[in-house]
């Protein structure tokens, strides 16, 4: 989707002038959604934050480093087509300055930088992530579709 691409390019070059290059720190990422439905927003109108229902580590896009945590974890987060066939995003995401994520973080309260703007990301474990939280939805441009039984 040309549109989602641009968005993603402009975000990454505004995050370029506010963290600097060397501090994208992007990342390629899982997401799975519960219905193929949510599939089909998001390959047409890009992550959408709002449709989150659960905020372990606070409010916001959740991603993960590993495939396995969309696809089975909590009973899983990939929707399933009639012929019985699950999928899920590959994405690449600029999660830029990361803070340890909290349950009570929502989307007008998330954790600020020095600066006065709120961090990039939150994670589960700020030295090893697994769980990533991005709060612009630009900042993620949702590259494929996994489709797997």
């Amino acid at each position: 989707n040309q549109m989602l691409y641009d968005k993603c390019w402009n975000a990454r070059e505004i995050m370029k002038k506010s963290i600097g290059a060397n501090n994208l720190n992007e990342r390629d990422v899982f997401h799975g959604t519960k219905t193929i439905d949510v599939m089909g927003v998001v390959t047409t109108q890009g992550f959408r934050k709002e449709y989150t229902t659960t905020a372990m580590y606070g409010e916001g896009t959740y991603l993960a480093r590993d495939a396995q945590y969309s696809a089975e974890a909590h009973g899983g987060y990939c929707g399933r087509d009639s012929n019985g066939v699950y999928q899920m995003f590959q994405c690449r995401v600029m999660m830029g300055e990361s803070h340890q994520g909290q349950q009570q973080y929502g989307l007008r309260s998330w954790p600020t930088k020095q600066n006065g703007l709120i961090y990039d990301s939150l994670v589960n474990n700020p030295s090893n992530p697994e769980i990533f939280v991005i709060h612009e939805n630009d900042r993620a441009y949702p590259m494929f579709i996994i489709y797997f039984q």
